[in-house]
């Protein structure tokens, strides 16, 4: 019978620790420190456990487990032997162990100390920064780990980077959520197939909040949390034998940005790209302490609490310290925005025909952008298409970024509306007089 475990309840030689498809747990046992990955279990006595027996190891059932044991001050300093189905796992330092994926596979990569395998290939020893790969049938293969990849952040102080609000269907902030999109740029290493990216809030990732792989084409770790914060990251490559490389752990500072109709690109560069029409305004929140925030080689000052941001149109760069020294940046681009015009007929005369218009400011995914676009009041025309002079209308605003007015058109006539910008016209419709 599986029961739910508890932070720091306490384990005896009969029971077994599964992780179901998202879990992630560790577990401290006889001097060692043991990482379980998701969908995996493992059992404490291996006499106990089904398989082919180690009495007295551990057994990894499924899944993987990444171990630190220093046999130093241990009795009689014994490696920590872990059973598997391809063979018994003698750990003196930092090792991962993972099983599969395929049936009668395994993959053991040493970080540090050494580990060796004893199983159906004999006695195979695997020293630090080497990896080794089974297969069933096959003679075991040896080779160098794969590289570790590198932060962007290259300063001895933790790397600053930027997380936004999680979002719901529709683009909007998920009501009463605070889950937020964090975005991770690294330099990629040459011949990863894939990437591990874990995320714990202490320097030894024992409280894990997050582990998640992606393709080796991202340039950039996607992650979600649930707050901002200081937290503790470790990315690792993966190469074609499924071994995972060495990855250093970085203290990284977690800061929100918060805005209303504020698009942000993790994917496409090194610096996360803000965006929006017209003007864009936002916060910049810590998680902790105080930020400054630089705009355009401006720098405002310490502030605590939320920092707010507002750009005008065109590029900006923003560079963003928090008290303790960790250091961001990021990219904007403010663009000019598009409108929409929506015409209502309001009343039919004899000298023509009455409208009610009013125009909206739309942001760069062509959405409404009321309460986020601060466009300011453009001029508006009205000419006929035949002939006469432009007939200049009195725009009321109804909002950040909703104008409104009214105008008539002669019977028989047709008035074009043009909406314009200090750069052009950006919108027009036609409207047409009555006929008797």
């Amino acid at each position: 019978e599986w029961r739910d475990c508890e932070v720091g309840q306490p384990l005896s030689r009969a029971d077994r620790v599964r992780t179901g498809r998202a879990g992630l747990t560790s577990v401290d046992w006889a001097g060692a420190r043991l990482w379980l990955d998701p969908s995996s279990q493992l059992a404490l006595d291996s006499g106990s456990g089904s398989g082919k027996k180690s009495k007295g190891a551990l057994q990894l059932v499924e899944g993987a487990v990444r171990i630190s044991y220093d046999p130093a001050g241990q009795k009689g300093g014994k490696a920590l032997r872990l059973s598997t189905s391809e063979g018994e796992v003698r750990v003196r330092g930092v090792a991962r162990v993972e099983i599969g994926p395929g049936a009668g596979e395994m993959q053991v990569a040493v970080y540090d100390g050494q580990t060796e395998i004893v199983g159906k290939h004999g006695t195979v020893r695997v020293r630090a920064g080497t990896g080794a790969v089974f297969r069933r049938g096959s003679k075991e293969k040896l080779g160098g780990l794969i590289g570790a990849p590198a932060w962007t952040s290259t300063d001895a102080q933790p790397g600053l980077f930027f997380a936004v609000p999680q979002k719901a269907a529709g683009g909007a902030a998920a009501p009463g959520a605070t889950a937020c999109d964090l975005a991770l740029p690294f330099r990629p290493v040459q011949g990863a197939v894939r990437y591990r990216l874990e995320i714990g809030r202490d320097d030894a990732l024992v409280d894990r909040v997050f582990l998640g792989t992606f393709s080796a084409e991202n340039k950039v770790a996607a992650a979600r949390l649930l707050s901002r914060g200081r937290y503790f990251a470790r990315i690792q490559a993966v190469d074609s034998d499924q071994v995972a490389g060495p990855g250093p752990i970085q203290a990284v500072e977690v800061v929100e940005l918060r805005g209303e109709h504020l698009a942000v690109d993790i994917t496409s560069s090194r610096l996360p790209l803000l965006s929006g029409a017209g003007e864009l305004s936002f916060e910049v929140i810590p998680g902790s302490g105080k930020l400054a925030v630089e705009v355009d080689g401006k720098d405002g000052g310490e502030r605590g609490g939320g920092v707010p941001v507002r750009l005008s149109r065109g590029p900006h760069r923003l560079v963003v310290r928090s008290s303790d020294g960790a250091r961001g940046e990021l990219r904007a681009e403010v663009s000019r925005p598009s409108y929409a015009i929506d015409i209502v007929q309001d009343a039919r005369g004899r000298s023509g025909r009455g409208y009610r218009f009013e125009v909206r400011a739309l942001d760069t995914a062509g959405q409404s952008a009321e309460g986020g676009v601060k466009a300011r009041s453009a001029p508006i025309e009205a000419r006929s298409r035949a002939e006469g002079p432009a007939q200049a209308l009195v725009l009321a605003q109804r909002g950040d970024g909703v104008f409104g007015g009214e105008l008539s058109v002669p019977a028989g006539r047709t008035l074009r509306l043009t909406l314009s910008d200090a750069d052009g016209m950006v919108a027009s419709a036609d409207l047409r007089g009555s006929v008797d």
